[in-house]
């Protein structure tokens, strides 16, 4: 982190003194990693940290509070862990929880523990072992011989019915995203 605020406080003007620290244009900003908030006539610049683990099956979004970090409650269950897990339900994307939920009416339709086939060649021993673990329909990308996620029929997002391991961990990722941002509005 210090590295990064030497780097903000020398690209926008910000004061080096401690955690404290005044910007040259009168703005205040702080060191402990939380914020860095200055206003020059050609830059905003507002940072928000918060800290991600996404796992294979959940995944957890975590914010600054009081000298540390705090897990992020679910509004829905009161859980701090979300389903690594996403589904399309009509012309609708659930994450997390809703889409864990569908699972078992929408198994074809809902991606789970796609982190296993990131990365990994379609036609590998790897995926060879990995493929018992997978419940919903996949096929090899003629780009790279990598997995390709498959929705039955056609799909109402981006005119695509399937999706590389990697644009669902995105998705799943905004909505952790979101999540914090959300969070740390409330304060």
């Amino acid at each position: 982190m210090h590295n990064v605020w030497k780097w903000l406080t020398a690209r926008f003007g910000g004061g080096s003194k401690g955690r404290d620290a005044a910007c040259r244009d009168g703005s205040s900003a702080e060191e402990g990693g939380l914020t860095f908030n200055t206003r020059r006539a050609d830059v905003i610049l507002d940072i928000t940290v918060f800290g991600v683990d996404i796992g294979t099956q959940s995944s957890r979004v975590a914010v600054p509070r009081g000298g540390g970090f705090e897990c992020v409650v679910s509004e829905l269950t009161g859980s701090r862990n979300n389903p690594s897990a996403v589904a399309f339900v009509g012309e609708e994307r659930w994450i997390g929880e809703k889409a864990q939920a569908m699972l078992v009416r929408n198994w074809a339709q809902t991606f789970t523990g796609v982190k296993r086939l990131v990365g990994l060649p379609f036609r590998s021993p790897q995926a060879d072992l990995e493929r018992p673990f997978v419940k919903f329909s996949t096929k090899e990308a003629p780009e790279d011989g990598t997995f390709q996620l498959c929705l039955p029929g056609e799909g109402p997002f981006d005119g695509s019915s399937s999706f590389a391991p990697e644009q669902v961990y995105a998705m799943l990722l905004c909505h952790l995203h979101q999540q914090a941002q959300a969070e740390a509005r409330r304060g």
